[in-house]
């Protein structure tokens, strides 16, 4: 061989092997990129789990919040119903006190006009009982 042929094969081996390094530099790259992006990967995964964990819980949250709502709801109904009733009880106990009142002023009327037509006039000033009072200071009257 000559020393051009030679000295070709070493510059073609040269530059195969600048090629080569340039290759595996870029495939180094490459490799330390997709690691990159797999660890971003692995980060976002986990960041997705928890915000399902977290969704979880606040759908829990809802439906705790939720039959609670319902059940005062239903503590609401029943108050009002229970108001209702006592309004109702409430007046019918003002109708029947009403009622009692009138009759009671009606039977005491009529035992006012019962003794005043059946009892003695009471005593006149002065008409008591017992002598004729005299009079202890002077300037009173007899």
């Amino acid at each position: 061989m000559t020393p051009a042929a030679i000295l070709g094969v070493v510059v073609g081996v040269l530059g195969f092997a600048v090629t080569l390094s340039a290759i595996l530099v870029s495939l180094g790259r490459v490799l330390q990129r997709q690691e990159h992006a797999e660890l971003a990967q692995k980060a976002l995964a986990e960041e997705v789990v928890a915000l399902k964990a977290t969704v979880r819980q606040l759908e829990r949250d809802i439906q705790a919040t939720t039959a609670r709502l319902d059940g005062l709801g239903a503590d609401h109904q029943r108050g009002n119903e229970k108001v209702s009733e006592l309004r109702t009880q409430f007046h019918e106990t003002l109708r029947t006190i009403t009622s009692l009142r009138e009759d009671l002023v009606d039977r005491l009327a009529r035992i006012e006009s019962y003794v005043e037509h059946h009892s003695t006039p009471p005593p006149q000033p002065g008409a008591g009982f017992g002598p004729p009072r005299r009079p202890t200071h002077p300037g009173e009257p007899r």
